[in-house]
């Protein structure tokens, strides 16, 4: 596939050759899923509805409702029909313009080139299929996603936005199925079309709308604000081109990561001047509290997050060096020595700097126009991994999962069947250097004896949308503590309030009520509503004191 930056499918192409891929900046080429699972022999793909309630903590919320969009002819692998559309293309846009295609009169069944999802999920069960893990598989996806990109929308959160507050974004997720029942993702579309042309339309997108909302939980403004403008600039302040802070960009990335943060000149002037104030009571009880939404920290909070982040990034670092311990005793394991010599050792070849088998080039028949495509693509995965784990070991450090996952998947890839058990890859799996769960309770130890008004408004915040979510799922923070634990492993920094909102569910999952009827106490004291930056009265068992720990 060859895709522009545009949408409802322009400009979208099946292409056999780089040379028939468009010379543009604006172009994604992906890998076509050749063996796609078939419905009535057509393609379709799920448009799911995911929710980013919050970026600084991660909040996520998938709608259990979604929309299977049909191509409306049938499905062929013939090279002679990579022009046709309405059998490549599943959006809506670009089929309702076939003679082929039905509109589904009724939104409780399986009919027409459009369905609801919990139709698909009847029509897999009436044919013996357990759609569950499924399910499972694709809300995996949608939280992996989101993590990937957590730390920009974070830093980009810190450097124009005054809260994030109401930092919050709809996404529809595209995915497809392959043959074995495995979701793909294709894309994630900004703000989703929320247009109705029929009653089916109406029953999804309308409960998405509705549940949005509900979880967003919006409040009037005061009168104040309604003509206030988003920013104050000093009036009588003048940068001169010499004093604007440029942005610093990762010297450890390799896509220009922009390391924004509250010394560039974007965020000292998207700082509002009231900053210095405490916010007032609303005057009416519709009204926002904007003392619910402060950002800005105490000192003594400021404290406890610096604790808490360097404490988990120190644990982390010698759980790091267990796997690397583990990984070069995995490397001489007797699996290893048992591949067969007619085929090279993934591992070896790539991983060890001695090795006698030199990399395919080329020449050798694998360049992008030659007919061994495939062989090309893995020679340079295998290139591009090959080279980050000889960056990461001479920097001293590691990003774990993606290293750790690639490595265990070549190692199992390359052992023979018959040795392919837990027993025979265990060494390389992270679960069993240290068991993640375990080792983020070590890490957030003590973080809720004493809660601070920060931790309260975090923590009200995720349980005031949690009750409020109507048929919106939480995906992340996930249902059980080990899911969460396994998911903060992929973050660059997990970040203080990902920590506290993991500890509090992994004490109070089993008891709710109890972790309820604790904030609740803490409300009627308004320790929510105060701060130590504005020497508010606080009790002692709610300002962290660092010396107990």
């Amino acid at each position: 596939f060859s895709k522009p930056a545009k949408a409802r499918g322009i400009g979208i192409q099946v292409a056999t050759k780089w040379l028939q891929i468009i010379r543009a900046d604006d172009v994604i080429v992906q890998k076509y899923i050749l063996s796609p699972f078939l419905i009535n022999n057509v393609k379709f793909d799920l448009r799911i509805y995911v929710f980013l309630y919050s970026v600084y903590p991660l909040i996520v919320y998938v709608h259990k409702e979604g929309l299977v969009r049909f191509a409306s002819h049938q499905y062929k692998t013939s090279p002679y029909n990579t022009d046709d559309q309405f059998m490549h293309l599943t959006n809506y846009s670009i089929n309702r313009k076939s003679a082929d295609y039905r509109r589904n009169s009724d939104a409780e069944q399986a009919s027409g080139h459009k369905w609801t999802l919990s139709v698909l999920w009847q029509y897999m069960s009436n044919n013996g299929i357990d759609w569950m893990p499924l399910w499972e598989k694709i809300k995996d996806i949608v939280v992996k996603t989101c993590i990937s990109v957590e730390y920009n929308m974070k830093e980009a959160v810190k450097t124009f936005c005054t809260s994030p507050y109401n930092v919050q974004e709809l996404f529809g997720f595209d995915i497809i199925l392959d043959e074995n029942l495995k979701p793909w993702l294709l894309e994630v579309n900004i703000s989703p079309s929320m247009n109705i042309d029929s009653d089916l339309d109406f029953k999804v997108k309308d409960r998405v709308i509705v549940n949005m909302l509900n979880i967003t939980g919006i409040n009037l403004p005061p009168e104040s604000d309604v003509f206030k403008p988003m920013f104050e600039l000093p009036s009588a302040t003048y940068l001169q081109p010499s004093e604007l802070a440029l942005p610093r960009v990762d010297p450890n990335s390799n896509v220009g990561t922009i390391l924004s943060n509250e010394s560039t000149a974007t965020a000292e002037l998207r700082r509002p001047s009231a900053d210095s104030k405490k916010p007032p009571a609303p005057k009416h009880s519709w009204q926002l509290d904007r003392r619910l939404i402060l950002s800005k920290l105490g000192p003594d909070e400021e404290c406890k997050h610096s604790f808490y982040e360097d404490r988990a990034r120190r644990r982390k670092g010698r759980a790091v060096q267990i796997y690397k311990a583990t990984y070069a005793r995995a490397q001489s394991h007797q699996f290893l020595s048992s591949v067969s010599a007619a085929t090279p050792n993934f591992l070896e070849s790539q991983f060890s700097e001695g090795s006698d088998i030199s990399p395919q080039t080329v020449s050798q028949g694998t360049d992008p126009e030659s007919d061994n495509f495939e062989a090309y693509l893995r020679m340079t995965e295998g290139r591009r991994w090959s080279a980050q784990l000889k960056k990461e070991t001479r920097n001293g450090r590691s990003d774990g999962p993606w290293l750790k996952n690639r490595m265990s998947d070549a190692m199992q890839q390359q052992a023979p069947n018959k040795l392919r058990s837990r027993k025979a890859i265990g060494p390389v799996r992270s679960s069993q250097c240290w068991h993640n769960s375990v080792f983020y309770r070590s890490a957030t130890q003590r973080i809720l004896d004493r809660l601070t008004p920060a931790d309260v408004r975090c923590l009200i915040r995720l349980l005031d949308s949690i009750n409020r979510a109507g048929d919106f799922q939480l995906v992340f923070p996930a249902a059980t503590s080990r899911a969460t634990a396994q998911y903060l492993n992929y973050f660059r920094n997990p970040g203080y309030y990902n920590l506290l909102n993991f500890a509090y569910l992994d004490k109070y999952k089993g008891n709710s009520q109890k972790g309820i009827d604790l904030l609740k106490e803490l409300c009627q004291k308004e320790v929510h509503l105060k701060s130590t930056l504005y020497e508010d009265d606080l009790d002692e068992v709610n300002i962290w004191q660092p010396q107990e720990y």
